[in-house]
């Protein structure tokens, strides 16, 4: 979670939102606290897609905080950087 979002669930603790609240505001910030994507982790993309290793996490321009993803399509390795708001852990 970056400094920004950080004071937003500041701002909204302190004022008494309820948890739900904080649910949507988590969502609309790209990130569920308890499931926070980190290096190592095995995602895909929210619409679906291939499994993808997670390689590095960074901030990347035009996209903000990301993950730079790694899969095989076939045996062709392929890589590219996603934002973490289209992401999802699975299994």
């Amino acid at each position: 979670m970056n400094n920004r979002d950080k004071r937003v669930f500041s701002a909204a603790h302190a004022s008494g939102v309820s948890s739900s609240s904080e649910s949507r505001i988590s969502a609309i910030c790209g990130e569920e606290m308890a499931d926070e994507i980190k290096a190592g982790d095995v995602v895909q993309l929210k619409s679906g897609g291939p499994k993808m290793s997670v390689q590095k996490m960074g901030t990347y321009p035009g996209i903000g905080q990301g993950a730079n993803c790694v899969w095989f399509d076939g045996s062709k390795e392929s890589m590219k950087v996603f934002a973490i708001a289209v992401l999802k852990k699975v299994e």
